[in-house]
């Protein structure tokens, strides 16, 4: 878990870049933090691993004061991952994956076994990437050895700043799927700076918008977009109509087959509670309680709505 408590920084040329912020992040949690160019989520999020310290307030890892841990010991727990990926250009994919590991002194034997696992979590056939240089691999290529170079040493936290924004949009979309399918394997504490309001909705658990230093609102997507504190949120939100947010009855026709079913979601649950209910489940369906009966919703009616209306279906399974 991270805490931070009445959190500010100021810069030395006066700058006052994050303004008495508190918040949590839950262990496991996938959190977000969203705002406009300037307004502090890429300090609040360097904090975190004194990259930069607070002026004012503390911040806790698991109850402990990160400036009385020891700094190497902090940073070795947290996966770092850039936008500019920096692999080291001379070195192979394993050796960029394998330098925390190194640094932690593990075994040869167990390096090339979390290489290999890594790479195959992410769809890269071992075999054939482990020995190649970095120039040999595309954009979003190199990005997933980014990724998983962060989570080599198996770290409890992983920070990413804006680790897709430099990608052309098919990588960019890959990617999000990639790290979403990634984290429901290894469920890792992670903090996710973004200016893209869609990315946020995707991927995070709950998404904390900041402005000037302040955090406006920390929700769920959900309730985020059915609750905006304020006009500025709903600004940052625009107009879109997320897809997910749409309630069944919207989407579910009810069927006689069903007659004496008990449902387990009501008419008024939306989209995306459904894909939870079935994830929950392991189902391969789930009925839904409607105005004049019951009905059925299954992963591929969900992909196929949310397709039609025009958002992303990756990771509906």
């Amino acid at each position: 878990m991270i805490e931070f408590k009445h959190v500010s920084k100021e810069f030395e040329d006066g700058t006052k870049a994050v303004n008495d912020i508190n918040f949590t992040v839950e262990k496991g949690e996938f959190f977000v933090l969203i705002g406009p160019s300037g307004c502090g989520k890429t300090t609040t999020m360097k904090m975190i691993n004194r990259l930069i310290d607070p002026t004012e307030g503390t911040i806790h890892i698991d109850e402990k004061d990160t400036k009385s841990t020891d700094l190497n010991k902090l940073r070795w727990n947290i996966g770092y991952v850039l936008q500019q990926i920096a692999l080291f250009p001379h070195m192979t994919i394993k050796e960029n994956i394998a330098i925390v590991p190194e640094l932690k002194k593990w075994s040869k034997s167990d390096i090339e076994k979390r290489v290999d696992e890594l790479l195959a979590m992410v769809g890269l056939e071992p075999e054939t990437f482990r020995d190649r240089k970095p120039d040999e691999l595309s954009g979003g290529q190199q990005q997933r050895i980014g990724v998983i170079r962060a989570l080599a040493g198996d770290p409890d936290i992983i920070l990413m700043d804006e680790p897709f924004s430099a990608l052309d949009p098919l990588s960019r979309e890959q990617l999000q799927k990639d790290i979403a399918d990634l984290q429901k394997n290894i469920k890792k504490t992670i903090v996710f700076v973004t200016h893209d309001m869609d990315e946020a909705l995707q991927l995070g658990d709950r998404i904390a918008v900041m402005k000037d230093g302040n955090i406006v609102q920390i929700d769920s997507p959900q309730n985020l977009m059915k609750h905006p504190a304020n006009e500025f949120v709903q600004s940052f939100l625009g107009n879109r109509k997320d897809p997910w947010m749409v309630e069944l009855k919207e989407v579910v026709k009810p069927t006689n087959s069903l007659a004496g079913e008990v449902p387990k979601l009501e008419a008024s649950a939306t989209v995306r509670d459904a894909l939870y209910e079935l994830n929950q489940l392991q189902a391969s369906s789930v009925t839904v309680a409607l105005p004049d009966g019951v009905g059925v919703i299954t992963y591929k009616d969900i992909a196929q709505f949310i397709e039609k209306e025009g958002g992303n279906s990756h990771g509906v399974h």
